[in-house]
């Protein structure tokens, strides 16, 4: 058995330095030669979930950007609210990056409602506001004087 006692004395052999901790590479999250400025949070609640949970979409967003002004006094904020017309459908955190234009968001709205093809026209079609000939679906190769004259 053995007692162990602490010695209130100073020590006079220099302490070791500890080692620097190893530094992990950073990782980017925007390209080289831009820098962040900020971000955007979007939120999907309507105010019937809103209401349930105890809470007004007014209360909720004042609430936000309070705690933003506690983390980061300097931080500028702004809120803006989606509206959509009663009874639409989707997410709400989809209707709301819609609405507030987010560019992801559109590119798939615009992907998912692509209009179907035209159908191809058979025979032959004079489209004299496009000042162009059809034939069979193709274009033909007519000079301004050909089309002018089958205007005619």
């Amino acid at each position: 058995m053995s007692l162990a006692t602490l010695d209130p004395r100073p020590s006079t052999a220099p302490a070791a330095p500890a080692p620097p901790a190893p530094t992990a590479p950073r990782l980017r999250a925007v390209p080289e030669g831009t820098e962040a400025r900020g971000f955007v949070l979007y939120v999907g609640l309507d105010e019937a979930k809103a209401a349930a949970a105890g809470i007004d979409l007014g209360r909720l967003v004042l609430e936000l950007k309070r705690l933003t002004g506690e983390l980061a006094p300097a931080a500028e904020t702004h809120a803006a609210v989606a509206l959509a017309p009663a009874g639409a459908g989707g997410r709400d955190v989809d209707i709301v990056r819609l609405a507030l234009h987010d560019p992801s968001a559109l590119a798939r709205y615009r992907r998912d409602e692509a209009p179907a093809a035209e159908p191809v026209p058979e025979g032959v079609v004079i489209d004299i506001s496009r000042k162009r000939v059809l034939l069979d679906g193709d274009t033909a190769a007519l000079t301004y004087k050909e089309f002018e004259l089958l205007q005619y």
